[in-house]
């Protein structure tokens, strides 16, 4: 767990996988500089209440998030919320293995561009909420949610018959103003 006044990540570079859950609770980082050397993480993914977060570079060569039975949100893999300056997630473009989830919420997205490019299937639930991003570009290659897409109190166009996108869905529910399916 990486939490409080911590603003410097550097004393972990030598550190390639995490076989637990990685934490990184409102800390006064602007990026991850210092996992760089991170390939693997065998648990669940949270970043969350960290105001000064601009960036997650360091997260740029992790290619496998694979939550297990103990984490808390059961089922989630990857949560990214309450980061205000964070614009940009693009640093996951190397992922290519994710079990669980993806839940981001109330973040500075501007866009998805990018971030998943390489990753094919979810095997929980995309949830998106309170997001400013325009749009679900940069999902193309995603050919399978698991469970549910989830998008909620946001401005988001979904264009469900886009081809190459998602074919596989249990669920979509849209609600709150601002959602448009198109």
């Amino acid at each position: 767990m990486i939490q409080g006044a911590v603003n410097n990540l550097q004393g972990l570079s030598n550190i390639e996988e995490l076989g637990k859950n990685v934490f990184i609770l409102d800390t006064q980082l602007t990026d991850l500089d210092g996992l760089q050397s991170l390939t693997k993480i065998g648990g669940s993914l949270y970043i969350e209440d960290n105001m000064n977060l601009a960036s997650l570079v360091g997260f740029q060569n992790v290619s496998s998030i694979a939550e297990n039975i103990s984490s808390p949100v059961v089922g989630l893999g990857i949560l990214i919320r309450n980061n205000p300056g964070l614009t940009s997630i693009q640093e996951f473009s190397g992922l290519i293995e994710l079990r669980g989830g993806v839940l981001l919420s109330n973040n500075g997205l501007l866009s998805l561009n990018g971030p998943f490019t390489n990753l094919s299937e979810i095997e929980g639930s995309l949830s998106i909420q309170e997001a400013t991003i325009p749009d679900l570009t940069g999902l193309e290659n995603l050919q399978r949610i698991g469970r549910d897409l989830l998008i909620t109190n946001s401005g988001i166009q979904v264009k469900v018959e886009t081809p190459n996108m998602v074919y596989h869905i249990r669920r979509i529910k849209l609600s709150t103003v601002g959602t448009k399916k198109i």
